[in-house]
């Protein structure tokens, strides 16, 4: 028995460097890949097709408890994946005490009631770095060649059934279930996934579709992105390829809070 007043053992994450690109300079006009990022990255010119929805309240409730909910349909794949993450700052580069920040939220490696577990990632920006606590459930089921989602109230409804217990008890006793009955749908966001490898290991690249219905246009957020178990690999590995993007312009010298530009984006 863990003595009273000791915290359990900190959760111990991995590692995915996030790089945003030029859509300009990597994009053809018909929104391809140009041959040198698919020769850079070893990239396939074909894409996989993603959408993915995003539920919040009107004022954003879920987003400023440091929460995003959201929905993924993967063309070719008869399934829906849902994540529930929980985000933390990262200040001053500590990493240990953004973790330790988060066990004492209960993110820990102590047995959840509901046997959800949350995986804990850094994720490794241009200058930035945010500790995320993620847990996803995929049902399956669904048509594998389509990217349409269900009713919004069906979503609702099914998001709020596979809630894990941390989200949805976050404040006070059902906050989550509540949060979601009143959500609204940010999206829905289509995606192009490319995979390739780059120093030889995976890398993928992602090209977002942000439809701007109010002044009739789309822009593009461009990520590239790799992973690694290692903290001192990741800094290696980020050096490295921010290296590689300034030497070939792509590079946004900038980080993106991904979920608020999309949040601002889709509101209503």
């Amino acid at each position: 028995m863990r003595p009273f007043g000791i915290l359990p053992q900190n959760k111990t994450p991995d590692y995915e460097v996030r790089l945003l690109l030029e859509p300009a300079e990597i994009l053809t006009p018909s929104i391809q890949l140009t041959n040198d990022v698919q020769s850079t990255f070893n990239m396939q010119p074909s894409a996989t097709k993603e959408s993915i929805e995003f539920f919040d309240t009107p004022t954003k409730e879920i987003f400023e408890a440091g929460w995003s909910v959201s929905a993924r349909k993967v063309q070719g794949e008869d399934t829906i994946e849902f994540t529930y993450k929980h985000h933390y700052p990262i200040t001053n580069n500590d990493i240990d005490s953004a973790l330790t920040h988060a066990n004492r939220h209960g993110f820990n490696n102590e047995p959840t009631g509901d046997s959800r577990e949350f995986k804990a990632q850094v994720e490794w920006g241009y200058e930035n770095k945010v500790l995320s606590m993620a847990s996803k459930k995929k049902l399956d089921g669904f048509l594998a060649d389509e990217l349409d989602f269900l009713s919004a109230d069906s979503m609702r409804q099914m998001l709020s059934t596979e809630a894990p217990n941390k989200f949805r008890h976050w404040k006070i006793h059902d906050w989550g279930t509540y949060a979601l009955q009143r959500s609204i749908i940010y999206g829905p966001i289509l995606v192009d996934r490319y995979s390739g490898s780059w120093d030889n290991k995976p890398i993928n690249l992602e090209v977002w579709y942000m439809v701007n219905p109010s002044a009739s246009r789309t822009d593009y957020i461009v990520e590239v992105s790799c992973k690694t178990n290692n903290r001192a690999s990741a800094l290696f590995k980020q050096r490295r390829l921010v290296d590689e993007l300034k030497s070939k312009g792509w590079l946004v010298d900038e980080d993106l809070r991904k979920t608020e530009a999309i949040l601002d984006a889709y509101a209503v």
